[in-house]
């Protein structure tokens, strides 16, 4: 059964997730995600898989299969899960994510969610929480929750501002290769502009190559930005599947058993959507990733120091 939106004035240059939650209210976001992946929606007569494109006035947006929607009040079986709390107030929860969980089911996988578990736990008095932004299944660190939709969407309005007074986010990577000192990356990605940077922290022989821990920091948030952008440059974040190198991973994984990309959110400042006041809230980087950097006389190599060679 199909199903047809035209875009009002009032969601003109609004991201097609937020149009598609106000005018098809009985598809549930789950569903939305579903039907975006199996190229079900279009957009002007071109399918889409981008849930933050902004749509205008008068763009018309074709659901080909509403059959395949989630009902809202599909939730799986809890499982047991405690989160490290990082930070909340009557607006906000910000826990220490961790890895192998996804956010929500728009991440690919059909299995139980991180914000499915949490609210399953959560008691009628402390209310649900809503997702504010997204870390992909394997990335760790700082997530941001909001307690209310309308907090929630106070906080997605400043991080889509992309503006460094409002929002700034950095990273912990280790990747594949030596890379320079300090690097960026600034390719459009889906034909949006892509802003990537960084600074090596150590680096280390391994086998035939080198791994290199980095401080990553991005002024934009496109999908995979930071394993697309290393990726291109010829530095894939390790244990990467998707976007980096299959044969290096095998090896990696063989040696450290860790699965997933090794990219940790370290730390996020942001405006509080209540108090305007800048929070700065930051999550330990894991102690696999120091692990994986300590060479076999048990130190971890630095960058070195000014004036030598690389």
């Amino acid at each position: 059964m199909a199903k047809e939106i035209i875009v009002s004035a009032e969601h003109n240059n609004t991201k097609l997730l937020k149009v598609l939650q106000k005018t098809a209210p009985d598809i549930a976001s789950v569903g939305i995600f579903k039907l975006l992946r199996k190229g079900k929606i279009s957009v002007n007569n071109e399918k889409v898989k981008d849930h933050t494109l902004l749509v205008k006035t008068c763009d018309v947006i074709a659901i080909d299969d509403v059959t395949s929607k989630t009902p809202k009040q599909a939730v799986p079986k809890i499982m047991e899960f405690h989160p490290e709390v990082l930070f909340e107030d009557e607006c906000l929860y910000v826990i220490n994510k961790p890895g192998g969980l996804a956010v929500h089911s728009g991440a690919g996988d059909t299995g139980q969610t991180l914000i499915d578990i949490l609210n399953g736990q959560r008691s009628k008095q402390e209310g649900q929480v809503f997702l504010v932004h997204r870390l992909d299944k394997f990335t760790t660190g700082v997530l941001i929750l909001a307690k209310s939709r309308e907090i929630a969407g106070k906080l997605q309005d400043i991080i889509a501002s992309e503006q460094d007074k409002k929002i700034t986010k950095q990273y912990t990577g280790i990747v594949f290769g030596n890379t320079p000192v300090k690097g960026s990356c600034i390719e459009p990605l889906d034909n949006r502009p892509a802003e990537t940077y960084f600074s090596r922290v150590s680096s280390r022989r391994w086998h035939d190559q080198h791994l290199s821990t980095l401080d990553i920091s991005i002024k934009t948030g496109r999908k995979h930005q930071i394993r697309r952008h290393f990726a291109d440059r010829g530095f894939p974040i390790a244990g990467d599947d998707d976007h980096g190198n299959w044969k290096l991973n095998k090896l990696f994984f063989s040696e450290f058993r860790i699965k997933g990309s090794m990219l940790h959110c370290r730390r996020i400042r942001f405006l509080h959507p209540v108090s305007n006041m800048m929070m700065d809230i930051s999550a330990p980087v894991p102690e696999v990733f120091l692990r994986v950097m300590k060479t076999q006389d048990n130190k971890v190599h630095t960058r070195p120091a000014r004036g030598t060679k690389n």
